[in-house]
């Protein structure tokens, strides 16, 4: 959550300075805009599931509005308690609703002993190799299922170099065809 935090914040930096040159000196108010920005998931702000109150906002200030004192909340650890279960309860449809999506494109899939596969790369750019990670093979292999640790988890060996890959999980792999297939030593 963190990192998607951050990320968002680069955005709106990005955004920022496009317009503004001086665009550091409104960090505060780029992250009090996020705070006070109600969640799709929770369907609060930060803000309000943290304190149990909005802030008050510089418009609130131009109105005038008044806000509440404390003898209008004394029950706050009430609200409190109440909101955090709503927003658990919304996040956790907000998480059903998302794996119902993702499982409507997902397929099972899962692999025995001996079975073929490719495995993903996780390779890193190396300009001073000449080595760009957008120009390589996004799957290395065959490897041969050696051991099924779960249902999504095995271990593999490379069928040509021997090299080992421990706990692969099934996401990370996909079926290998070939006629041309090392036999099982």
């Amino acid at each position: 959550m963190t990192e998607r935090y951050i990320q968002t914040l680069k955005k709106m930096i990005v955004t920022t300075s496009d317009k503004i040159k001086d665009w550091d000196l409104h960090v505060g108010e780029l992250c009090f805009a996020l705070r006070t920005a109600v969640n799709d998931s929770t369907g609060f702000s930060p803000m309000y599931i943290l304190t149990g109150q909005e802030p008050r906002t510089p418009f609130d200030n131009l109105l005038d509005i008044e806000i509440p004192n404390n003898k209008h909340c004394k029950d706050i650890s009430n609200r409190m308690a109440s909101i955090h279960n709503i927003v658990l309860d919304e996040i956790t449809k907000s998480q059903e609703l998302y794996m119902k999506h993702y499982n409507q494109k997902s397929k099972f899939r899962t692999y025995k002993l001996g079975d073929l596969v490719l495995v993903k790369t996780h390779f890193l750019s190396d300009a001073s190799k000449g080595f760009s990670v957008k120009l390589a093979s996004k799957r290395d292999g065959p490897y041969r299922v050696i051991r099924v640790v779960s249902a999504s988890v095995f271990d593999v060996e490379h069928v040509e170099s021997g090299q080992k890959i421990y706990e692969c999980h099934v996401n990370e792999m996909s079926s290998y065809h070939s006629r041309n297939v090392p036999s099982t030593q």
